[in-house]
């Protein structure tokens, strides 16, 4: 059994055939840490009272295994002052911490401990060679760190990546001005101005606005299609496009017979959204497009209706009785037939400009924010200079 938390359920019978209720009941699985592992990002520092430095931890049971999630550990040091936390709860068997340079040189000798293991590493405050660059990165919207956003800085030809808190580091011989290049999924990216000296750091702390609002942020998107049409495969992958560069997090199913794809559908493991589109011949008198999903189900009826609304076709929708899809997913299922004729890009807006209304709290999306969206949709599409 893996450390960490689990739930076990239990249902009593007495003497007299009475059943108690069944209640879930947590335990907690955290054996002691046989080893424990400290990285810093480097154990030299300017003493420039504004650099800081990383130190990760890594806790191990006597099996290898990393302890249980949430545990506490406790880092110290002689200059208490310069850690910026002295506890941080585990994850994954890890966690870090930070320390920041004082404004004299010296040393801080930073122990780590989970309860009767400890560890322990020093830092040197001194005059450097290098320069630093690093910072923190965060949501502008929400103030909260951003893991994995890709840093690059082409002169200095280096590269890094957010740990969990938002932050990097690199060291360079560079000197002078630069450009910051900063992308995270689901974010539009940012470039910062920098002046890099050796000898110090220099510290900034870039905040990312995320595309669409950061409405489709980790929502997921299953994809599917009713045979293998050209015009279908295209705005299958028009749409995919725009939902990845949205940050959603999508799956396409692949050509197979509808139990396969529907065991395929339930063993995606998260909560989200099911849309399988084709298209058919248009037809006079009849809509342009025809939406159906789960009766009773009024998620998607009311994301069909933003969608049919941005079609141009009358918001009506059919509850669905009989298409194993809808009907045996565990997903807001819902499908789309298409006759409009339109190309596949303006397909695909027709639907992620729904999906957009329907996922915004008000509903309500500016010319400018939906401007800005299309330009970096058609961005993405051209190579950079450097072929990238």
């Amino acid at each position: 059994m893996s450390n960490g938390t689990h739930v076990v359920q239990t249902e009593l019978v007495n003497y007299y055939g009475n059943h108690s209720l069944p209640s879930p009941q947590p335990f907690k699985v955290a054996p002691p840490a046989e080893k424990m592992h400290l990285r810093a990002w480097t154990n030299t520092l300017p003493f420039d009272g504004k650099s800081y430095v990383g130190i990760s931890v890594s806790a191990l049971d006597a099996e290898g295994l990393p302890i249980a999630d949430d545990e506490p550990i406790n880092a110290d040091t002689q200059q208490r002052a310069l850690l910026v936390a002295t506890e941080a709860l585990s994850k994954d068997g890890a966690a870090c911490f930070y320390l920041r340079a004082p404004t004299e040189p010296g040393t801080a000798r930073v122990k780590v401990s989970y309860r009767q293991k400890q560890a322990a590493l020093t830092i040197r405050f001194a005059a450097i060679a290098h320069g630093i660059v690093q910072g923190q990165i965060s949501d502008a919207n929400t103030g909260e760190p951003i893991q994995n956003v890709h840093l690059e800085a082409s002169d200095l030809k280096k590269t890094a990546t957010t740990d969990a808190e938002g932050h990097f580091f690199f060291t360079t011989d560079f000197e002078g001005e630069t450009t910051l290049r900063i992308a995270a999924a689901g974010y539009y990216p940012a470039e910062r101005q920098i002046h890099v000296q050796p000898n110090g750091a220099t510290v900034v702390h870039p905040k990312l606005y995320p595309v669409a609002d950061g409405a489709f942020a980790a929502t997921v998107f299953v994809l599917d299609s009713l045979g293998d049409a050209h015009e279908t495969r295209e705005l299958i992958t028009a749409l995919h496009e725009m939902l990845e560069l949205a940050g959603s997090k999508l799956y396409r199913i692949q050509k197979s017979s509808i139990q396969t794809r529907i065991a395929a559908i339930n063993a995606i493991p998260e909560e989200g959204y099911y849309l399988r589109v084709h298209h058919a011949p248009q037809r006079e008198g009849e809509p342009a497009v025809i939406a159906a999903h789960y009766r009773g189900n009024y998620d998607a009826e009311n994301f069909l209706t933003q969608v049919l609304e941005q079609f141009g076709a009358p918001p009506v929708t059919l509850q669905d009785t009989s298409t194993p899809e809808i009907q045996q997913t565990n997903k807001i299922a819902m499908t789309l037939e298409i006759r409009t004729g339109s190309s596949a890009a303006e397909e695909a807006r027709a639907i992620f400009i729904g999906a957009w209304r329907f996922l915004k709290e008000d509903g309500e999306i500016g010319d400018e924010e939906e401007k800005r969206f299309m330009e970096y949709l058609a961005a993405s599409r051209t190579p950079s200079k450097g072929g990238k």
